[in-house]
């Protein structure tokens, strides 16, 4: 309901919906295309706490490049052809604790 409320005031918003992204205005969608195509590695079947983070990094970056005034094609492209850095964030479970910050549930590099 909070998203439909946003979306009726013609604000914008990124999501999933379906395993597929999407860029929303208004009543306007640009798919962006399956969710698996930009993170074939995420298990949308049993998805982890590292996977939701994955997804929504994914939907800031595309709103981030949406804002700036990209193409939403050409912001599919760009989500098409990254590549996470080898050692890149990982999310800690909240009942694990960190050793190195001490804070459960931090993102840690």
């Amino acid at each position: 309901p909070r998203l439909l409320a946003h979306l009726a005031e013609g604000r914008r918003a990124a999501m999933v919906r379906q395993g597929r992204v999407f860029l929303a205005e208004g009543n306007a969608e640009h798919l962006l295309g399956a969710l698996d195509k930009f993170l074939p590695r995420l298990s949308l079947a049993a998805p982890s706490a590292a996977d939701n983070m994955l997804v929504l990094t994914l939907l800031a970056a595309a709103a981030a490049a949406w804002a700036t005034g990209l193409s939403p094609t050409l912001i599919a492209a760009g989500l098409e052809t990254f590549e996470p850095l080898q050692g890149s964030p990982r999310v800690v479970p909240a009942a694990q604790k960190n050793s190195e910050s001490g804070a459960p549930g931090s993102v840690n590099a």
